[in-house]
Order: C-alpha cells, then sequence, then structure tokens
C-alpha cells in the first residue's frame, strides 16, 4: 500500500463548501488504496467515524496574534509554516517512512511547503482551488487584509506552480490563467482534475417542487463575501423591474451573514426574501424553481451550482460562474448570460419551460460528471499519466 501526505489548507470537516470540495479529494485518495497522513488546522470540528479507522490525523495549531502579525511581515501568511516542516523532520524523516508523494491542497500553503518537500526528494501534487492571487484582489474584507496580501499571495502562488511535480486545476479556464499569468514553462506539469462530490454528498431525495403558482428564483452562497453581494447589487434594477412585471414571482437571497447593503437594497421590498445563515439549504433549494448565479468575479467552480444540480434545479449562471460547467451546458437546464438584457430574457424563457426537465432528470444527468465516483476515475487516470 503506497503511502502519501495530504496536506489541507482548509479543515475538510466543517460545514461549508470549501470543506466539502477538499473532502472529495480526501476521499478519492482513500477509495484508491492509499494510507493518508492527513495534515489540517485545528478547528476542533468533529470527525466522522468513517475516517477515524481511514487516515492518521496531524492538527496544525492556531497561531498567537502576535505570531500572525510578524508573520505579515515575513511572508507567513499561513499557519503550516514552519509547523509541517518540523512534524516531518521528527516524525518522516527520522523514523525513514516512505511516502509516494504529497499532496498539497491550496496554492498558499504550497508555496512555502513545496519547496520544503522537494528538497526533501519528494514530489509534490498542488491542488489549486481557484487561481488565489485573483481571488485575493477580488475580496478585500478582512480575511484577506482588504487587498494587502496579493504580494505574497502572488509569490507563493507562483512557488507553488514552480515547484510542484504536479499541479491540479479545478476548471481548465484557471489552468490557462495560472500559464499566462506566471509565464509557465512548457516544464511545468498542470492539468485540469475538476470537481466532484466527496463520498456521501451526492445521496439527497429528489422530488419536483410542489406547485403553488409561485416562480421562486434563489440566489444563494456566501453572501459576506464581497465577489458575491456586490455581484447580487449589481443586477438590483434588472430583479426590481423583472418582480414589479411578473406577478407570482419572488426572488429568495439565502445563505451566510448577508451583509447591511443587501438588507438595505431588498429587505423591505415586495418580492424579496432574505434568510440568513438557513439552517437546512436543502429545503430552500427543493422549494425553488430556478437557481440564479449572478456572481461575475473570481476563479474556480462555483460550487452554489453544484449544490442546485444535486437536487436537479435549473440554473442561469453569469459567464464567470459557468467555468467548470461546460459539459452542462448543452442542456436546457443550464443557461448562461453575459448582459441584464440576456439575464431577463432568460429568466422569462427557463420560466416557461420550467417543465422541461423533470428534477429526477437534471440530478442523473448532473451525477453522470460530476459523482464521486466520476472524480475518481479522472484523478486514477491522471496519477497514473504521470507514473504516480
Amino acid at each position: 500500500m503506497k503511502s502519501i501526505i495530504f496536506c489541507s489548507q482548509v479543515d475538510l470537516f466543517i460545514d461549508n463548501g470549501g470543506a466539502y470540495a477538499n473532502r472529495a479529494q480526501l476521499d478519492s485518495f482513500i477509495e484508491l488504496g492509499y494510507a493518508i497522513t492527513l495534515i489540517i488546522p485545528f478547528t476542533g470540528a468533529v470527525i466522522p467515524e468513517y475516517y477515524k479507522n481511514k487516515v492518521e490525523i496531524v492538527y496544525v495549531p492556531k497561531r498567537s496574534g502576535l505570531e500572525k502579525l510578524a508573520g505579515l511581515f515575513m511572508g507567513r501568511i499561513h499557519r503550516f509554516s514552519p509547523f509541517v516542516e518540523k512534524w516531518y523532520k521528527d516524525n518522516g524523516k527520522k523514523k525513514n517512512r516512505k511516502y509516494a508523494f504529497v499532496y498539497i491542497s491550496g496554492g498558499i500553503v504550497a508555496g512555502d511547503l513545496a519547496p520544503f518537500f522537494q528538497k526533501e526528494g519528494l514530489k509534490v501534487v498542488t491542488f489549486h482551488a481557484n487561481v488565489e492571487y485573483h481571488y485575493y484582489l477580488d475580496n478585500k474584507d478582512i480575511a484577506t487584509m482588504w487587498g494587502m496580501l496579493p504580494f505574497w499571495v502572488r509569490k507563493k502562488e507562483q512557488n507553488a506552480l514552480m515547484h510542484s511535480y504536479l499541479n491540479l486545476t479545478i476548471t481548465d479556464e484557471d489552468r490557462l490563467s495560472l500559464i499566462q499569468i506566471y509565464s509557465l514553462p512548457i516544464s511545468v506539469n498542470i492539468v485540469c482534475w475538476g470537481c466532484y462530490e466527496y463520498r456521501d454528498k451526492g445521496k439527497v431525495e429528489i422530488a419536483d417542487k410542489a406547485n403553488n403558482g409561485i416562480f421562486s428564483i434563489l440566489i444563494m452562497g456566501t453572501l459576506k463575501d464581497p465577489q458575491t453581494y456586490l455581484s447580487i447589487l449589481s443586477i438590483k434594477s434588472v430583479l426590481k423591474y423583472y418582480i414589479a412585471n411578473n406577478a407570482m414571482t419572488q426572488i429568495i437571497i439565502a445563505g451566510r451573514r448577508p451583509p447591511k447593503s443587501l438588507y438595505d437594497e431588498f429587505g423591505n421590498t415586495k418580492g424579496f426574501k432574505i434568510i440568513d445563515t438557513p439552517e437546512d439549504m436543502g429545503k430552500i433549494i427543493a422549494s425553488a424553481d430556478l437557481l440564479l448565479n449572478p456572481v461575475k468575479m473570481g476563479s474556480g467552480l462555483k460550487l452554489r451550482n453544484m449544490d442546485a444540480l444535486r437536487y436537479g434545479l435549473p440554473c442561469l449562471v453569469h459567464t464567470v460562474s459557468a467555468c467548470g460547467y461546460e459539459k452542462m451546458q448543452q442542456y436546457g437546464f443550464f443557461n448562461v448570460y453575459s448582459t441584464n438584457d440576456e439575464l431577463y430574457r432568460l429568466i422569462d424563457e427557463m420560466k416557461l419551460c420550467k417543465d422541461g426537465y423533470s428534477r429526477y432528470d437534471i440530478a442523473t444527468i448532473y451525477n453522470s460528471f460530476f459523482s464521486f465516483s466520476a472524480g475518481v476515475e479522472n484523478l486514477k487516470c491522471i496519477l497514473a499519466n504521470f507514473a504516480l
């Protein structure tokens, strides 16, 4: 049995989209029979029983406020370095443990760890969930130090790309962007793996929505993120005009921590409803007729589309949010817009044709491309192609 180190920038067992995407990666390696040492940040999240005998878990402790502040000036913008380097020297190298390769999910963390492991004679596979440099430019909030970190992010992302034996991306657009931004030589291995369901995530109950006469449009996501709420606000005139001219239509905006700007714009407007941090997003998705994803910034793959398609919900998305869903665009239940005029027209068209596909049909087609088994087979082929 081959052994690997799996290092994730996020705790795989917390409840958010990024964690689920990382868990799908871990599940894929477990399915392929690897013995795994999992290195994740400590958050206190409960480990599901399934994983307790599947992986050896190493927690990266939190840093003190002083360590974080000092780290900003030294370029240590995450907690993994120097902890992981010391752990490996004490537990891997000294004990002569053999690893087939090191898998790092997150370009920023890999920016420090990939050069280290490369010097130790280990191959590194880095998964880039998005173009980190673009993310930090698009999301200027406390988490990104209001745009002050892109200098370090760019440096580390480039380090990760240049020192990894293999780089994986979530969309082909990200692959091409990384090649262009960093002028990557042909010697850098970079391929698209994609994004897939984790082992149990795809198992949801599919049922057609009860017809109550109301056409319900759902906008969802992490509403506190600038790229989300600014994108919603950019189409406010279209949404308000549509509601004003279409009776028996409602727009639900649901997700984590909606900012004051959304409440100011839609909170007291007829036909709109804001749901702050819903306990069960599945129920909200199941009660909607259409997902509208207006996010027009950032990179990577927009997981909210997957959340909708898993339940068989038709989708209307901005061109930026369509990246990674090219195979879905051949079907009438997945439409893409780029202008406000297209948005208004396509809402109307999808409202008239909402019964063209059953929810079961949509979910079945979605699973044929994004299921856990599809992801495992894709990974198996990629590893074989690079002799890993």
